[in-house]
This record gives C-alpha cells, sequence and structure tokens, in this order.
C-alpha cells in the first residue's frame, strides 16, 4: 500500500515527520492523515469552548473543518523536527481563536440558554421584561437542552431565540413568521415545559 494513501496510519516520529513534511507541501494525502489523527481531539476541544448556545448555530464538524484549514495555512510555522505535540498546540491556537471568531458573530447567543449552570429563568410572557417566570433549577447545562429538545421544532425553535436574548420581532424576522405566530408558539412551548417540570 502506498505509504501516502490517506488511511496511512502514524506512528512513532519518523513516519509523523515525514507525513507532516508532505503535508506542508501540499500532499492532500498527508494533509488527510493529520486530519483523521488530529479530529477526535478537536472535536472534544471545540465541543467543550463552544458552549451550547453556540453549537446549536454551528455545527461541530463544519468548526473542525475551519479551523484545519486554518492551521493548513501556518504548517510551515513548524520546525523541521515538529512533534505530534508541537503540531496539536498549533491546532488547537487555531482552535481557540476559531471559536472566539464565531463567538463574536454570534454575540446574540448570551441570553438564558447560554448560562452555564444554576437557575434558568424563562419568562411567562415573550414580551415582558422582569415580568412572571418559569424557575428551572438544574445542575447541568445540558438539563434545559434535553427538555427544549422534547419539544416540536416549531416552538423549540422560537424558545431557544427568546431565551438567546432576542426580541419578538427579531424572532419573527429570523423564522419568517409573524409576531403573533411567535407569541403563539412561545406560550405553547412555555405550557410544555411546564408539563415536563411538574411531573
Amino acid at each position: 500500500m502506498d505509504s501516502q494513501s490517506s488511511d496511512a496510519s502514524i506512528h512513532g516520529r519518523d513516519d509523523f515527520s515525514a507525513i507532516l513534511n508532505r503535508a506542508i507541501h501540499g500532499d492532500s494525502h498527508s494533509r488527510s492523515a493529520l486530519f483523521e489523527q488530529i479530529q477526535p481531539k478537536l472535536e472534544l476541544y471545540l465541543s467543550q469552548q463552544s458552549g451550547l448556545s453556540l453549537r446549536r448555530k454551528i455545527q461541530i464538524e463544519d468548526m473542525c473543518q475551519d479551523v484545519f484549514l486554518r492551521a493548513l495555512k501556518v504548517l510551515t510555522t513548524l520546525p523541521e523536527e515538529a512533534t505530534q505535540q508541537d503540531f496539536l498546540n498549533l491546532v488547537l491556537k487555531n482552535a481557540r481563536w476559531t471559536v472566539l471568531d464565531a463567538v463574536k458573530k454570534n454575540e446574540r447567543f448570551k441570553g438564558e440558554s447560554n448560562i452555564p449552570g444554576g437557575i434558568v429563568s424563562v419568562p411567562l410572557d415573550p414580551d415582558a421584561h422582569d415580568g412572571e417566570a418559569l424557575i428551572i433549577e438544574r445542575e447541568e447545562s445540558e438539563w434545559l437542552h434535553g427538555l427544549v429538545e422534547r419539544l416540536d421544532e416549531s416552538y423549540s425553535s422560537v424558545l431557544w431565540l427568546k431565551l438567546d436574548g432576542l426580541e419578538t420581532a427579531e424572532v419573527s424576522e429570523r423564522l419568517g413568521i409573524s409576531e403573533e405566530l411567535v407569541r403563539k408558539r412561545y406560550q405553547r412551548a412555555i405550557e410544555k415545559l411546564k408539563q415536563f417540570t411538574d411531573r
């Protein structure tokens, strides 16, 4: 089998150096081998760093591709004797920048749905600020996410956008539905959440 095939395994420093050098010089098979090696660690890192709100908007697989393409552009900054750890550090540095860029592009995602833990306050009225709210206690950030995922998509999409801090008019524009329908779906989502939490 050709040592440059895309399923080439990377064992030991010598094999890695050879594959890295070929990747630096543009060999697509070697680049694929590097990506396959780094992908599990990269996905884990991005998943940990992104937060629920951002992960709902951006696929981790897409971010992995962006990070790797970004890292490929600066592969030449690695020394000839670079180790796998050097390569990993380079990729993760680019991963941090990619996450920061994604957060900047998605600054609206800063509402209740992105709070890492504790208590979530879900307003009963979509247009009332500091009004009556459904208080949901949770120990893990995944809990509310799982609860909302049990809703129909038409309800959960409205609820997530409201929890991310968007006004009713903004949700209406984003989803292409009337403001009145946004309010109705939001109220229905709240009713469902109450049913789930009262059990």
